[in-house]
């Protein structure tokens, strides 16, 4: 029946530095697209007739489909938010690879080892777990720096078997904590090119453990690792 579904939003991220537009797409050929940028309800009368959008600063999107005058379907809303992006840092000293730093212990969550005492400590070129002590129960901390190309939004995902978060400049990009199987959450960032301080944070309590993390560069859907060069300490 016409109206079941409202209309979809088509981006990415909620974030942005400069202004671009968004797409508008109709869950049915016949009906007629309204919206606003003003977060106020759109109407056939009142509203943009259009299924592309600039958005050029921040602003709540909303949209309807209309058929015969009528609304059918519910509103649908976007919150977007521009930013300025984070600048990067210029260490004294730019060596290869990231810092690693285990943990031995039964956790539930990263909070669980912030203040263990390390059980070892060493450098690795990427993050996985070739520095693991034992198959269950440990914890690995990676710090350093992350070199972004491109000034931009990117996006990152970890995907871990237990818990694990990331941080950029000490902002929380990725939650993923907590016991569980492989599992996978994403989060994105308005960077500068140049290097960032990252630290990611995780743990495996019993069974499989995973790690692996990705980014999409500026434009891109596309999750992918994150080449090894890029890492830096």
């Amino acid at each position: 029946a016409r109206g079941v579904y409202g209309p979809r939003i088509e981006t990415g991220s909620g974030i942005f530095i400069v202004p671009f537009p968004v797409d508008i797409e109709s869950p049915d050929p016949t009906v007629e697209l309204h919206s606003t940028i003003d977060g106020s309800d759109p109407t056939f009368d009142a509203g943009i007739d259009a299924g592309r959008i600039e958005i050029d600063r921040s602003t709540t999107l909303r949209t309807a489909c209309f058929f015969d005058g009528m609304q059918v379907g519910d509103v649908v809303e976007r919150r977007f938010e521009r930013v300025a992006p984070v600048a990067p840092v210029q260490p004294f000293v730019i060596r290869d690879g990231l810092a690693w730093r285990t943990f031995l212990g039964e956790f539930e969550k990263v909070s669980d080892f912030a203040t263990s005492a390390a059980d070892a400590e060493g450098v690795v070129a990427t993050v996985d777990l070739s520095m693991q002590p034992r198959d269950e129960n440990f914890a690995v901390t990676f710090t350093g720096f992350i070199e972004i190309p491109t000034t931009g939004v990117w996006t990152f995902a970890l995907d871990s078997d237990d818990g694990s978060t990331l941080r950029i400049h000490e902002s929380m990009v990725i939650d993923n904590d907590g016991l569980h199987s492989a599992l996978e959450k994403s989060g994105t960032i308005a960077l500068e090119a140049g290097l960032h301080p990252i630290r990611i944070d995780y743990f495996e309590g019993t069974g499989q453990d995973d790690l692996i993390l990705k980014w999409s560069p500026p434009g891109s859907d596309t999750l992918v690792r994150i080449p090894t060069e890029r890492f830096k300490r």
